[in-house]
């Protein structure tokens, strides 16, 4: 349990589910960003408060949040990288395109 009082300035971090056989890096961590390499594998992220950005890196696409949401990305050995919002909405960015 973590308690907190307002005054405190407290490290927020979305939450990342990791399954078996996952490879993943730590890229950036700060108060409100988290932003993270997968090279292989399945990510399921949580991000549940406004305000709080987790960015998942994979081959060449970024994922990111906009808002609070639920997400999925996953990665092959062959750098095919899928991407699920299953709440809320993300941004997709591959080839120089985006997509929401």
């Amino acid at each position: 349990m973590l308690l907190r009082q307002p005054e405190l300035n407290v490290l927020r971090i979305p939450e990342i589910e990791l399954k078996e056989n996952v490879e993943i890096r730590l890229d950036r961590l700060s108060k409100s960003e988290v932003s993270v390499d997968l090279l292989r594998g399945k990510v399921f992220a949580r991000v549940p408060r406004a305000g709080d950005h987790l960015t998942v890196t994979a081959s060449d696409t970024r994922t990111s949040n906009d808002g609070p949401t639920h997400f999925i990305v996953k990665a092959d050995e062959s750098g095919r990288v899928s991407v699920a919002a299953t709440e809320g909405s993300v941004r997709f960015l591959s080839g120089g395109k985006e997509r929401s």
